[in-house]
C-alpha cells in the first residue's frame, strides 16, 4: 500500500524546503487561466477599424464592429477612414453599425487623406472626428452619371436592340437619349437619398 510518507519523500528537495511555493504556483496558474477565459481580467484594448478605398461592401466592416462590441476587453474603437465614398447602402449599413456600437463604447473617427461623401457619412456616426488641415472631407451629396454612346454607335454602324418588360427596365440605356420622365424619376431618387444623408449627419453632428 502506498503511504503518504513515501509521497512526501518523492517531492523535490526545493519544495520541501519551501512548501508555500506549491500552492502559490497553483494559484498563479489558475489566475492565468481565468485571465485567458474571462475578458474582464484582460488588459484593456482599443480596436481599430480601417475603411479604405471606395465603399462597395459593408459585411467585413460590420462583422469587425460587432466583434469589438462583444469583446469586453475592447474599451473603445477608432475608425481610420481613407475613402472618397462609394455606394449609398453599404455606407448606411456601416453608419448604423457604428451607431449601435457607440451606445456601449466610445467610437472616434480619424480621417486620412480623404474621407468624403460616404467616408464622411460613416465618420459622422462616431462620437468625435479628428482630421488634419490637409484631410479632404465633406462632400455631402449624391451623384449618378450615365454615358450616352448613341452618336459613337451611329458612326461605327452599331445599333442597340432592346427587348424589355417593364416601363423603366432600360433606364440609363447608353444607346438612346434619356427621356424627361426618366430624368425626373432619377432626380427624385437622388433627392431622397440626399435628404437621408443630411438627416443622418445632422442627427449626429448637430
Amino acid at each position: 500500500m502506498f503511504a503518504w510518507n513515501q509521497l512526501k519523500t518523492k517531492r523535490p528537495q526545493f519544495l520541501r524546503r519551501h512548501p508555500v511555493l506549491a500552492p502559490l504556483g497553483i494559484f498563479f496558474l489558475l489566475s492565468l487561466a481565468i485571465s485567458l477565459i474571462n475578458p474582464q481580467f484582460q488588459k484593456p484594448k482599443i480596436g481599430v477599424v480601417r475603411i479604405e478605398g471606395v465603399i462597395m461592401d459593408s459585411e467585413e466592416t460590420q462583422n469587425t464592429l460587432r466583434n469589438y462590441g462583444h469583446d469586453d476587453s475592447v474599451k473603445g474603437v477608432i475608425l481610420r477612414i481613407n475613402s472618397p465614398g462609394g455606394a449609398v447602402a453599404p455606407s448606411q449599413e456601416i453608419y448604423r453599425e457604428v451607431i449601435r456600437l457607440s451606445r456601449t463604447k466610445k467610437v472616434y473617427a480619424s480621417l486620412g487623406t480623404v474621407a468624403a461623401s460616404g467616408g464622411y457619412y460613416v465618420a459622422s456616426a462616431s462620437s468625435k472626428i479628428f482630421a488634419l488641415p490637409g484631410s479632404i472631407t465633406g462632400s455631402i451629396g449624391v451623384i449618378m452619371q450615365a454615358m450616352n454612346l448613341e452618336g459613337l454607335a451611329a458612326k461605327l454602324g452599331l445599333r442597340m436592340e432592346t427587348i424589355k418588360a417593364g416601363k423603366n427596365k432600360d433606364l440609363g440605356n447608353a444607346f438612346r437619349p434619356m427621356r424627361p420622365e426618366e430624368r425626373s424619376l432619377l432626380e427624385s431618387m437622388l433627392k431622397e437619398t440626399h435628404r437621408q444623408f443630411l438627416a443622418d449627419v445632422q442627427a449626429r453632428r448637430s
